[in-house]
């Protein structure tokens, strides 16, 4: 199994740091918006419990699904995984 290289990011740029977990927010948020809205919502105790349950949902696997199919968040995890990261 492939593993993201924290420590690599810790030493980025802040600039390049957060052009690359943006990328995982917008993924992560899209998931939880489209299982938590996917019928309508009753109340806000609802709500807070399907985004909950959606979050718990989410594992290694579909981050690296999302590299693979996202051009930005795929040239971020090889700049990493390569370290030409911390070279800029």
């Amino acid at each position: 199994m492939t593993q993201i290289k924290t420590d690599l990011l810790k030493m980025v740029s802040p600039e390049k740091k957060a052009q690359c977990v943006l990328g995982y927010v917008m993924f992560l948020w899209g998931f939880v918006k489209d299982v938590g809205y996917r019928t309508k919502v009753c109340n806000v105790v609802a709500l807070k419990e399907r985004i909950q349950a959606a979050i718990e949902t989410v594992d290694q696997g579909m981050f690296l699904d999302e590299i693979r199919t996202s051009n930005s968040l795929h040239s971020c995890y090889e700049e990493i995984s390569c370290g030409t990261l911390l070279r800029r």
